[in-house]
């Protein structure tokens, strides 16, 4: 199944802004660390699975 562009850049925007919530992060300081620490790169890499699960189960911490 061929995935849209624009479906992994709102995922990615969603993860992010999830995951600055959680942690009272601004949305550029969650980017840096999650970019920092290869967040990022598993996010585009493992898109086709990632984005079928709960996001309140992923950011489980």
């Amino acid at each position: 199944m061929k995935v849209k562009l624009r479906d992994k850049i709102e995922y990615m925007v969603a993860v992010i802004s999830e995951f600055a919530s959680k942690f009272r992060l601004t949305d550029v300081q969650a980017y840096r660390y999650l970019n920092f620490h290869k967040g990022i790169s598993f996010l585009m890499d493992n898109y086709n699975i990632l984005h079928t699960l709960d996001f309140n189960k992923q950011l489980r911490v």
